[in-house]
C-alpha cells in the first residue's frame, strides 16, 4: 500500500511539473518550460512574409533576462559582399505566454509575434500587425 502510494504521489508530481501546451501547433504536453525552449539557442528566420528582400536573413538568439540579439545578414547582389549587423533589444512574453514582444534598444516600435508552436526546434507565429502575417523560425542549435 505505502509502495502505490508513493508510485502515486510520483506520476502526480510528474504530471503536474510538465508544462501544457498553451499554443495551437505542436505537442499537449512539454517537459521544458517556454522561457527553456526559447532562451539559450541561435534561431534563424526561414519563413516570413513581411520580408520582401531574398538576400537578408535574420537569426536571433534570446537571453534570460529579457535582453535579444539580432543578427542581420546582407548580401549585395551586384558584388557579393556580405554585409554583417547586429543590433540589441528586448523581449518579453505577453498573454500568458502566448504572444512574444520584442523591441530594438532605442527604438519606439514594439513588435509583436502571436505564437502557434514553439518546441525546442520550431517557432512559428503571426505578426500581431494587423494581416497575421506568418513567421517561422528554426533553432540552429
Amino acid at each position: 500500500m505505502k509502495k502505490s502510494l508513493t508510485l502515486f504521489a510520483i506520476a502526480v508530481v510528474s504530471v503536474l511539473g510538465m508544462n501544457a501546451c498553451r499554443y495551437e501547433e505542436g505537442n499537449k504536453l512539454s517537459l521544458r518550460s517556454p522561457d527553456g525552449r526559447l532562451t539559450g539557442r541561435v534561431w534563424e528566420v526561414v519563413k516570413d512574409e513581411t520580408r520582401v528582400l531574398t538576400n537578408l536573413s535574420y537569426q536571433f538568439e534570446f537571453s534570460e533576462t529579457g535582453t535579444y540579439t539580432m543578427k542581420q545578414v546582407y548580401t549585395d547582389p551586384f558584388n557579393g559582399n556580405v554585409i554583417t549587423d547586429k543590433f540589441n533589444g528586448t523581449w518579453t512574453w505577453g498573454d500568458g505566454k502566448k504572444s512574444l514582444k520584442f523591441q530594438l534598444d532605442n527604438q519606439t516600435d514594439l513588435t509583436t509575434v502571436n505564437i502557434t508552436r514553439l518546441s525546442a526546434k520550431d517557432l512559428w507565429g503571426t505578426y500581431d500587425n494587423g494581416f497575421d502575417s506568418p513567421v517561422e523560425l528554426k533553432a540552429l542549435d
